[in-house]
């Protein structure tokens, strides 16, 4: 892989590429795209979310699933709405962002997956 793309030399390569930040073949993956990142129930960053701003390519890409990360597992900003009494569940990050932008920090995204009964039950 071409580690010149990075300005730390301590970087764990393979970290970088379990997390599906860059691909095997040394490229940027989330190149063009607004990053998003996906947090657990605690707050730890588990994984990456970009969200394409070229239409010609796919709308979304997300870290691969792995150890931390499991996308029917994690509900996207849960560790801020497991605060509140009421969560709004919505279907994606843009629509979640949406209504945090509008003041209403109570609300999750499925991230474009059906919701799982580990998802229901935590709402």
């Amino acid at each position: 892989m071409d580690t010149s793309l990075y300005a730390k030399s301590d970087v764990d390569y393979s970290n970088v590429i379990r997390a599906g930040i860059v691909g095997s073949d040394g490229k940027m993956n989330y190149s063009g795209r607004w990053i998003i990142p996906i947090k657990d129930a605690y707050g730890n960053h588990v994984a990456w979310a970009g969200r394409s701003l070229d239409p010609e390519q796919p709308k979304y890409i997300n870290s691969p699933d792995g150890e931390y990360f499991h996308k029917g597992k994690i509900l996207w900003n849960y560790d801020i709405a497991k605060k509140y009494n009421d969560i709004y569940v919505v279907e994606g990050f843009m629509d979640a962002l949406s209504l945090i932008t509008a003041g209403i920090p109570n609300v999750v995204a499925l991230m474009g997956c059906n919701m799982t009964n580990e998802q229901y039950h935590k709402c």
